[in-house]
């Protein structure tokens, strides 16, 4: 195609692109099962680890859904981690660079 393309020849790209780009209905019914089986994206849910008042260690699970997934972030960063994140948001919010 580059060299169709560089002295210009476009109806030979073009069938060379259009005899390469298409799909067969054999694709079509193969894409369709595929669509039809396909599972829902998984989360990746890391579970943290408390340390009790006792020295021992228990990890604390959490459900698998994105209310596990939030929870598990709130659990892992404090307060004082939270604020800092609030105030670069803002910091960085101000400036231009990031507006559109």
């Amino acid at each position: 195609m580059h060299i169709w393309k560089c002295i210009g020849d476009s109806e030979a790209g073009n069938a060379f692109y259009n005899k390469h780009s298409e799909v067969s209905d054999n694709f079509l019914e193969i894409r369709t099962h595929i669509l039809e089986t396909a599972l829902p994206r998984g989360l990746t849910l890391n579970h943290n680890l408390e340390l009790e008042s006792d020295g021992s260690v228990t990890v604390k699970n959490y459900s698998e859904d994105y209310a596990g997934l939030i929870q598990s972030f709130v659990d892992r960063y404090n307060e004082t981690t939270y604020d800092n994140i609030i105030e670069q948001w803002v910091r960085y919010d101000d400036l231009s660079l990031f507006n559109s």
